[in-house]
């Protein structure tokens, strides 16, 4: 009787444990693919050429893919990479990426003297929603 106890809690704890890790593991796989969407995105803003609805809506798309992110798993070229994104022409896209950025939380601070040299240039911009407001 005392070893089917036994048992049953250690097959228990085996349960747990493998729960946990696959959990963990899990959590780590989709943080590396969302970290891959987000430098795949921010590669499609860059290269795709002219002002166009499909920079703008891959921008939209690097806003909601970093409003799942925590700023940890973001690294530095990404970052880098995003906060290049605001040197664009297209107003539209600088909305969303400033947006993205915003999302990150404290890894947001980098992008602070890039905005700050912006806004002069987009706080006259006319319009319903500009990067101004982002």
């Amino acid at each position: 009787m005392e070893y089917r106890r036994i048992w049953i809690v250690f097959l228990m704890l085996w349960f747990l444990l493998g729960a946990a890790v696959l959990s963990l593991y899990g959590n780590t796989t989709s943080r590396t693919a969302l970290l891959r969407e987000v430098q795949e995105t921010i590669a499609t803003v860059q290269t795709t050429s002219g002002p166009s609805m499909a920079r703008t809506n891959a921008a939209e798309h690097l806003a909601d893919l970093t409003r799942k992110m925590h700023s940890k798993d973001v690294d530095d070229k990404t970052m880098a990479d995003l906060v290049s994104l605001l040197d664009t022409p297209d107003d539209s896209v600088r909305l969303w990426v400033a947006g993205a950025i915003g999302f990150l939380g404290s890894r947001a601070r980098t992008a602070g003297p890039t905005l700050l040299k912006l806004l002069p240039e987009v706080d006259r911009l006319q319009g319903d929603l500009t990067s101004a407001e982002g």
